[in-house]
């Protein structure tokens, strides 16, 4: 048998590979931290990719505090969502502060959020301190004060939540192999985009990445912060935190994580200081098949030139859609009192406010027709809830 002496191209790829490989074994050992010179040459990934997804189905979806829809899919006894967390505010709309200094967010025991590279077409990252509601020093002391980050119904996974999940998909044929007896669900959970891709390596979230996301989960590898508060990892994993404490008090919890090179997916601790992406995850309510009931004025009558109308009731917590002839002149939102929200009320008004003189309602008479319609966290849809507001002249 003749050997050829390799090439020197061929030669240049092997030693790439070696060092980005020694610099990922790096990351996951000694603290996370990648320097800009094993980084500068890889392309980063943006959040405004679409899903796409082998599965290509969704089992519903869900609005968040800031308006932003999660779309989700049932995973046994949990419905997940398939998106990254994009929020700006906890759930009673306290606001979690964007953090762009380096130094500020090494310094952080206090939740924040940044993009990846302070790069506003990026996904947002967020620290250990925000994914639990600690706002203040005071919420860092006492857990009792800490807010809600997760959209009501929804909460932060926690690493039992991820190994139930890792579970399910394993038992339902999600390995890149068909086996149902050890793990290799990576490449069902990763995006088919953003990915470093090495040659060759089967089951591999970077081998083929076209063929990723059998199981619709959609994990980018969006980057990291480090708990320097420098940026690194665009393409080489996708990094997601839970809730978990290694202990109580202590610098490290638990996040999850799959990785370009592995057909594995892990749980492990992390430093608190390192921003991570964000999922939400819920317990699935298959029993729950009751529909909220909506009350409020049916018919009201107010004066020209003002957006109130009115705030009606749900019987639980819901999102609020519209419906009706004329509905796409109002707005319906969670109201806000002493800066809290309530999500068992929709407040409605006008948008813009109405003109006497120049009526906008579909019959042109001053009578505007809409619908209100309220769904649960369970994804039961209240009846339609009809509403004429009379519009009078005040000139």
């Amino acid at each position: 048998m003749k050997f050829r002496p390799i090439s020197k191209v061929f030669a240049r790829s092997l030693l790439t590979a070696f060092v980005m490989i020694a610099s990922l074994n790096s990351f996951l050992s000694f603290g996370n931290y990648f320097s800009d010179e094993v980084l500068k040459s890889v392309e980063k990934h943006s959040s405004d990719s679409p899903i796409l997804t082998n599965q290509a189905v969704t089992n519903g979806t869900a609005t968040d505090q800031d308006g932003n829809t999660l779309y989700w899919i049932n995973y046994g006894t949990n419905d997940w969502a398939i998106e990254n967390a994009e929020l700006v505010t906890y759930r009673d709309g306290t606001p979690i502060p964007q953090v762009t200094d380096a130094t500020e967010w090494a310094n952080l025991t206090t939740g924040a959020w940044c993009y990846y590279n302070n790069d506003s077409t990026k996904g947002r990252l967020y620290n250990w301190y925000a994914v639990v509601g600690i706002y203040d020093a005071d919420s860092y002391q006492n857990a009792s004060l800490r807010k809600e980050f997760a959209p009501v119904g929804w909460r932060v996974p926690t690493d039992s939540d991820w190994t139930e999940l890792e579970n399910y998909l394993i038992a339902n044929g999600y390995n890149y192999d068909g086996t149902t007896d050890s793990n290799k669900v990576a490449k069902a959970m990763a995006s088919t985009t953003g990915w470093i891709m090495p040659s060759g390596i089967q089951g591999n979230p970077g081998n083929n990445p076209g063929m990723n996301n059998s199981s619709g989960l959609n994990l980018l590898p969006e980057g990291i912060r480090n708990y320097d508060g420098s940026f690194g990892a665009p393409g080489y994993g996708a990094f997601v935190w839970s809730t978990k404490e290694q202990y109580n008090g202590s610098p490290t919890s638990y996040r999850f994580y799959i990785l370009y090179n592995s057909s594995s997916s892990y749980v492990s601790l992390s430093s608190k200081k390192h921003g991570f992406s964000v999922r939400f995850v819920r317990d699935a309510n298959n029993t729950d098949t009751t529909p909220p009931v909506i009350t409020g004025n049916a018919s009201l009558t107010i004066q020209e030139n003002q957006t109130a109308v009115s705030i009606y009731s749900a019987s639980e917590d819901v999102t609020w859609t519209l419906s009706g002839v004329d509905s796409a002149l109002f707005d319906i939102d969670n109201p806000t009192h002493n800066g809290l929200v309530s999500y068992n009320s929709g407040e409605l008004t006008f948008n813009p406010a109405p003109d006497y003189e120049v009526p906008g309602d579909d019959g042109a008479n001053n009578e505007y027709n809409v619908s209100l319609i309220a769904t649960d966290s369970a994804g039961n849809v209240s009846d339609a809830f009809a509403v004429t507001v009379t519009v009078t002249d005040v000139d």
